[in-house]
């Protein structure tokens, strides 16, 4: 399995998703973050072989809005609704889509309240990221008391560095990176480190 190491450093591992990316190592684990490139063949190949393998209660997902497809009709009749509806229009809809493949309930996970979202301007998400990023941690920690989670954020809610747009490292690599039950996962082409 392929584990990125930045300089030497210890606190900056994390398993990237390869073609040697062997899962057996996070069978164990109560909670999988995958950091994704929006709509990258390898991440959705990825996650169809994790859903296979690890067999999650849940698979939480940024990109569905604040939607619970947790049966087969509701996800029909998300899926049926026209594509304007949807919270990231089209990017929600291949959401719905995948999940149709599933018997496994998908929950997004996005903070949607768009007021705060508001305070950001043109180049500086800081406030909308550390907003976002602490209600998906509420999220994920309150799933993972139910059950095995696997949880896929857009590949730049787990960078392990602090920029002048995004804010501090996340909060989300920082929680649930190298700690015991949970493992993260980053694209091999992320869009950030």
């Amino acid at each position: 399995m392929d584990i990125k190491r930045k300089n030497g450093d210890p606190g900056i591992d994390y398993y990237v998703n390869d073609s040697g990316l062997d899962l057996k190592a996070l069978n164990g684990m109560r909670v999988i973050v995958l950091g994704e490139r929006h709509n990258n063949a390898d991440d959705l190949a990825l996650l169809a072989r994790m859903i296979t393998e690890l067999k999650p209660d849940y698979v939480l997902l940024e990109g569905l809005g604040d939607y619970v497809l947790g049966d087969k009709l509701t996800k029909e009749l998300k899926n049926n609704a026209p594509v304007k509806s949807h919270y990231y229009e089209g990017f929600t809809k291949r959401w719905i889509e995948f999940s149709l493949k599933y018997d496994v309930p998908f929950i997004g996970i996005e903070y949607t309240d768009l007021a705060n979202h508001a305070k950001d301007v043109q180049s500086d998400y800081k406030e909308s990221f550390k907003l976002r990023e602490a209600h998906f941690i509420k999220m994920i920690d309150a799933y993972a008391k139910k059950g095995k989670v696997i949880a896929v954020l857009g590949d730049t809610h787990v960078r392990t560095i602090e920029t002048e747009v995004l804010g501090a490292i996340s909060p989300v690599y920082l929680r649930y990176n190298g700690k015991k039950n949970s493992a993260v996962i980053r694209s091999a082409e992320g869009e950030i480190e």
